[in-house]
């Protein structure tokens, strides 16, 4: 009879922690008598550390590198579940199609990665942005009331006309447009009224 495999993290001197999993065997007799273990110890960090990175990846829009579509909704439902309160915002740029078609995927790349960077520093730290969409970014605010929601909005907007004023060259005008709801006991129900 096969025992089962035990994972555990271990100190070694390295300031991480290494990661071991073990197997121990009972040695029977003739008579089935337990006369002894048997046990097997093996490193694992390389199949921990592979484990860790699919796990980001699968959690991570690989454009952007903010949290998925996937990451978004569990936190969502997370939320919805611990009674957190708070408001979610969806972000769209505007006129994105057309961005694409007159400067090519390329370009309309740059332009969700500068908006994905600007929604990062412009909202507070304990704001969750994730990429929901082709060009839709959500914004989990745990625990904001009305106000702060609308100021964080506002402000993401302000800062996108502010900074496409300064450096358009005639050719591109970057806006955007926000839809806010506060974060409700339905999942679709909170999305849905968030949408723009």
């Amino acid at each position: 009879q096969n025992a089962a495999w035990l994972e555990f993290p271990a100190l070694t001197g390295a300031q991480e922690p290494c990661w071991f999993e073990i197997q121990i065997r009972s040695l029977r007799d003739g008579a089935g008598g337990i006369y002894g273990a048997l046990s097997i110890m093996r490193n694992i960090d390389e199949r921990k550390a592979l484990e860790e990175r699919l796990f980001a990846a699968e959690l991570t829009d690989p454009l952007t590198s903010l949290t998925n579509r996937k990451a978004f909704m569990e936190m969502l439902r997370y939320i919805i579940g611990k009674r957190i309160g708070g408001y979610l915002a969806i972000f769209k740029i505007d006129h994105f199609k057309s961005i694409n078609l007159r400067f090519g995927h390329r370009n309309g790349d740059r332009v969700l990665i500068a908006f994905a960077d600007l929604l990062r520093q412009s909202l507070r730290r304990e704001h969750i942005v994730s990429r929901i969409g082709g060009e839709t970014l959500g914004v989990l605010m745990p625990g904001s009331c009305a106000r702060q929601a609308e100021d964080a909005c506002q402000g993401v907007i302000d800062i996108l006309a502010q900074a496409s004023r300064e450096e358009s060259s005639g050719d591109l005008t970057l806006t955007a447009s926000a839809g806010l709801a506060e974060i409700g006991t339905s999942l679709d129900g909170t999305i849905k009224r968030a949408e723009i």
